[in-house]
């Protein structure tokens, strides 16, 4: 495979990892919504296990699971950026 071509599909790939993050923001801020408490894009997972209590499980669960999966979408971006960095920098 050739540079340009491991570019191209990275970039792919980094557009449907970006694409996926923004279905999970809005399924969170839906949840969150429905649930009765504020859709703020600074959820995280530990906001969301301090209102472990507040929540029924499987919501609770699924939130969770969501949160989780933009924090793993975000570390894989930051990780291709520092990878793609010049050594100088």
């Amino acid at each position: 495979m050739t540079d340009t071509s491991k570019s191209t599909l990275s970039d792919r790939d980094t557009d449907s990892l970006m694409a996926r993050k923004e279905q999970l923001v809005a399924k969170v801020a839906a949840d969150l919504t429905a649930l009765g408490l504020t859709p703020d894009y600074s959820w995280n997972i530990m906001m969301a296990a301090k209102r472990a209590g507040d929540i029924p499980r499987d919501a609770y669960v699924r939130l969770i699971e969501r949160l989780l999966e933009i924090e793993a979408i975000k570390y894989t971006l930051a990780a291709r950026l520092i990878r793609e960095m010049d050594p100088d920098q």
